[in-house]
């Protein structure tokens, strides 16, 4: 009994720091409180009923209507709705997504104003195939509090779902969806990189997916889009910099570099390779399924999760080396990680590397797996 309160008091001493913004915003403790209730929820409500009071002013902001709710997370609610074209009603479908203020604990207002502007100058300048596009977006201010903004709404593409909820729905994806996701999503995070932007949170439920099949599933025609650039930053440094970063900006504690969440207080790394690292174990969790994977690393410490990632590897049934020998570059130690542009070149170009014919050809009965 005392150790369970312990570890009760030790959760809440962890909310209480994170909401004073004594731990960084995005930081593994967040998982800790992923239920917390602030004291202001009754400021909230009422912000949420302004919001609903500004609806009219949006639609005619943005040229959407029939704003419906289609999902609502701890930082805001995302609406879809659909365009009009001088006032009347067109096919076509956007999404809104709406942020108040308050429910941002861990920041002041105006570091979250600054955070909010630079994300969405990010969305804005990255033009790819694979990055969700921003279109435009508003400042709604509180009624009671001049210059004080109750929400930032912006306006967004629609896109049906995320690869987390389609993986909890598909369990394991099969291996032309991996290659596919692999690819597009790898040119995403390459094109980032080429600009300098380091993500700094790549997980499954920020990759959406467009252009399922009749039944709600992935099929080959799919396009898959990066999303939330809260967490991104530029950098100065370049690839293969001897120089590395020596701050921590976060992220989500099963998909974060084991050098970010290591016990040294200097978490020298290199900034690059952090995001190779989450891409190889977005992918893992999806060759493994997302449930299955998450119910395994749940109750892993920060240090241990990187061991527990390779032993996915090593005792996964091997039915397509090739993919698993791409995955396995991606979260090894640091000095042997591969950075993503790599990883493309060699999905592009499998001729040049040791285990090609893998990538054409199932393996035979006594192929060597990777430990050999």
């Amino acid at each position: 009994m005392s150790t369970i309160n312990n570890n009760n008091n030790v959760a809440g001493r962890n909310a209480t720091r994170a909401i004073r913004g004594r731990i960084p915003p995005g930081s593994f403790l967040n998982d800790t409180v992923p239920n917390f209730r602030p004291r202001n929820e009754p400021a909230m409500e009422n912000d949420m009923r302004f919001f609903d009071i500004q609806r009219e002013l949006v639609n005619m902001k943005f040229e959407v209507t029939e704003m419906e709710l289609c999902g609502s997370g701890a930082f805001g609610r995302v609406f879809s709705c659909f365009a009009t074209e001088n006032g009347v009603k067109t096919s076509e479908k956007f999404a809104v997504k709406v942020i108040r203020a308050e429910s941002l604990a861990l920041y002041t207002l105006n570091k979250w104003r600054h955070r909010s502007t630079r994300e969405m100058f990010y969305l804005q300048n990255l033009e790819h195939n694979n990055i969700v596009k921003l279109f435009d977006y508003m400042w709604l201010d509180h009624p009671a509090r001049r210059h004080f903004p109750a929400f930032l709404a912006m306006k967004f593409e629609f896109l049906e779902t995320d690869l987390e909820k389609m993986s909890i729905k598909m369990g394991a994806m099969p291996l032309e969806t991996l290659v596919s996701i692999t690819k597009q999503i790898g040119s995403a995070i390459a094109h980032m990189h080429s600009r300098r932007l380091i993500n700094h949170d790549i997980k499954p439920a920020n990759i959406m997916v467009e252009k399922l099949d009749q039944n709600g599933n992935i099929d080959a025609n799919s396009v898959y889009k990066l999303i939330d650039f809260g967490l991104a930053r530029h950098t100065n440094l370049t690839y293969g910099s001897q120089v590395k970063c020596k701050r921590s900006y976060g992220g989500t504690k099963i998909f974060m570099c084991p050098e970010k969440i290591g016990q040294n207080n200097i978490r020298e790394y290199d900034v690059y390779k952090s995001d190779s690292y989450s891409f190889g174990v977005t992918l893992l969790s999806l060759a493994v399924g997302y449930n299955n994977f998450r119910n395994i690393l749940r109750f892993a410490g920060p240090v241990d999760i990187f061991t527990h990632q390779l032993r996915f590897i090593w005792n996964k049934e091997i039915t397509h080396p090739y993919l698993y020998y791409i995955i396995g570059k991606l979260i090894v130690d640091e000095p042997k990680r591969l950075y993503v542009k790599d990883i493309l070149n060699m999905l592009e170009n499998p001729p040049q590397h040791k285990l090609d014919h893998y990538f054409y050809l199932a393996p035979p009965n006594d192929a060597p797996t990777l430990k050999d």
